[in-house]
């Protein structure tokens, strides 16, 4: 159940913005925020950048729990044996 949830946040991340389009925005919002040009643009745009940012948040809110339950696979694999110290 836990999965498809994050899979459905997922597909509909990439509903709103395509990867393509995702991958622009998030480096006009970088390019823009360094630059001090994001307040210069139109406010259609800076809604559009940030709404990016808020779908890619979600992403990887999405993909957390995922890459931690991968990680704590791959330990268990790697390290069958917990020695507990004395103390």
């Amino acid at each position: 159940m836990k999965k498809q949830i994050q899979r459905g946040i997922l597909q509909e991340c990439f509903q709103y913005f395509s990867l393509a389009e995702s991958k622009s925005y998030l480096w006009q919002l970088f390019s823009l925020t360094v630059s001090g040009g994001y307040n210069k643009q139109p406010l259609e745009k800076r809604e559009k950048l940030l709404a990016v940012y808020e779908h890619l948040q979600q992403v990887i809110d999405a993909l957390e729990p995922m890459l931690t339950e991968s990680i704590l696979d791959e330990q268990k694999l790697t390290y069958p044996y917990i020695i507990k110290s004395p103390e």
